[in-house]
């Protein structure tokens, strides 16, 4: 109902990345030293969310979401071609029309 109420509204949803540690219980040690919290941590949430929008089928259920990624839609770019590759591989969790698409 979220999404299809943004598309509704014709509204667009900001997706703003907050790593675990941020503002909530303590996240992945291993991004403390560097600073790698801010430094990568949020790419890596912003890949994430990204990765499920587009394997769960929520763009494909509402193709007029606007959505945007204040981190420059993290690691996604660099990605695309091994998300390709693992919607085109006979993956359970693959929909159908990722599967068409490759």
């Amino acid at each position: 109902p979220f999404y299809a109420l943004c598309c509704d509204l014709d509204v667009p949803l900001f997706m703003h990345p907050a790593p675990p540690g941020i503002d909530g219980p303590p996240g992945d040690p291993r991004l403390r030293r560097f600073e790698l919290d801010i430094v990568v941590g949020f790419n890596l949430e912003s890949t994430v969310a990204i990765s499920t929008l587009i394997y769960g089928g929520v763009l494909d259920r509402h193709p007029k979401l606007d959505i945007c990624f204040p981190s420059g839609g993290g690691a996604i770019a660099c990605l695309l071609g091994r998300m390709a590759a693992a919607a085109a591989a006979p993956r359970p969790w693959v929909p159908e029309a990722l599967r068409e698409k490759g």
